[in-house]
């Protein structure tokens, strides 16, 4: 099955830690292209200094709370990524980072936030608010839930199913969760709103073939055939990105 990775990281801020990406790529034989996630500074600098390696076929999508000066290559998809574990947001700064997301204007045309709620750092744990206020703050931008919410993935089913601009990926959760409840909210999306799944792994957090089969398992359930599955995982990326 072909697939598009809408979830892939570098290893680690390094010249390394690209390289060791660029050898994945090359074995991922049915991989199309991907959406190469800069969480911090440290790896939107290193990525800004080694541009000419990154493949045509990646989508940047960089720390929110970069400066503006970066090269235009880092700012060219108009996609940015919270993440609030690793920003230590609380709730009491979402209002701060949406004042800092409309001060941009129509530079940002869409957000991916990192939802897999781990750890001790619980008042961290503000994904789910955060989409919310994103979708309805935003609404002609597109939000996308990375990790499709986690052991919370039935409350962002439940909060956030409802809002059109609210996409989804399972990326590593399929690890974590395979075989438990929280994995049901892809089925129901694959069966009634399909059009706002993409495929994700989280790499190298997460693997290709294993998010394959746990998406089939899901597309089994929801009664979709398994070339309709590819189909719309690809096209939906496709969409999403704006990609030829």
């Amino acid at each position: 099955m072909k697939y598009f990775d809408s979830h892939i990281h570098i290893t680690e801020p390094s010249l390394e830690g690209i390289e060791a990406l660029l050898k994945h790529m090359d074995d991922q034989k049915n991989m199309v292209g991907g959406v190469l996630i800069l969480n911090t500074m440290e790896e939107v600098e290193v990525v800004s200094m080694n541009l000419n390696k990154i493949p045509d076929n990646l989508v940047i999508v960089p720390y929110y709370n970069m400066p503006d000066n970066y090269p235009e290559r880092i700012k060219q998809s108009k996609w940015v990524k919270i993440h609030s574990r690793i920003s230590r947001l609380t709730v009491s700064d979402i209002p701060g980072v949406i004042s800092l997301l409309k001060s941009k204007g129509d530079s940002i045309a869409g957000f991916i936030v990192d939802s897999f709620p781990w750890g001790t750092g619980i008042e961290y744990n503000i994904s789910l608010p955060l989409t919310i206020k994103l979708a309805t703050e935003f609404p002609d931008k597109s939000v996308l839930v990375a990790h499709g919410g986690g052991y919370e993935s039935w409350q962002f089913r439940a909060h956030a199913g409802g809002l059109k601009n609210v996409f989804f990926d399972f990326a590593i959760s399929t690890k974590y969760y395979e075989d438990t409840e929280y994995m049901k909210p892809l089925a129901k999306y694959l069966k009634h709103s399909p059009e706002r799944v993409v495929f994700g792994t989280d790499w190298p957090f997460g693997e290709a073939k294993q998010h394959i089969k746990e998406y089939q398992k899901m597309a089994d359930i929801a009664l979709m055939k398994q070339e309709d599955l590819e189909r719309i995982m690809l096209e939906n990326s496709r969409k999403l990105w704006n990609l030829k």
